[in-house]
């Protein structure tokens, strides 16, 4: 004990320092990180080809690239370059029952949601200021196939969305 306390405090501290670098580095295990890591990316690796899979039915469901899209006077585009066209049914098909009052409300808060729903909305936004072409133009948030996808667990919020 006499020897301890009449070494210098530098040594005294470079001694603890020492003595804790050796128990820290004596708890850990890089085996047991490794394996950690290892089952991290097999579940990574088993949802992005549960989500490429997911994409690959999905896309016979999207017309091609290279398909014609109509141009403004009816006939088709001959332009390769062309957004894909998604069809979208007219409006004048809605039925005139509870279901198309439904569908119809749907699109007045779609169209109209900063109006609609206030205090759901920021910068008076609509649905469709990020929906192009009412959910219809493809690359811009389509919302045709949207019952095919949802509901769907959102890890950043910790729940399962619904539609």
């Amino acid at each position: 004990m006499k020897a301890i306390s009449s070494a210098k405090p530098s040594v005294l501290m470079a001694a603890i320092f020492a003595i804790s670098a050796v128990a820290i580095t004596g708890c850990s295990s890089d085996k047991d990180t490794k394996a950690v890591d290892r089952v991290d990316e097999a579940a990574s690796l088993a949802r992005v080809q549960e989500l490429e899979a997911r994409a690959a039915a999905l896309k016979g469901n999207m017309p091609a690239a290279t398909e014609a899209a109509p141009a403004a006077d009816g006939s088709a585009s001959t332009n390769a370059s062309a957004k894909p066209a998604i069809k979208m049914p007219d409006i004048s098909t809605i039925p005139d029952d509870e279901y198309g009052a439904a569908v119809k409300r749907g699109l007045q808060i779609a169209n109209h949601t900063y109006k609609e729903l206030p205090n759901n909305v920021g910068n008076q936004l609509n649905c469709t200021s990020c929906h192009l072409g009412n959910g219809s133009e493809a690359y811009a948030a389509p919302w045709n196939n949207m019952t095919s996808i949802y509901p769907v667990y959102r890890s950043r919020a910790g729940r399962v969305n619904v539609i």
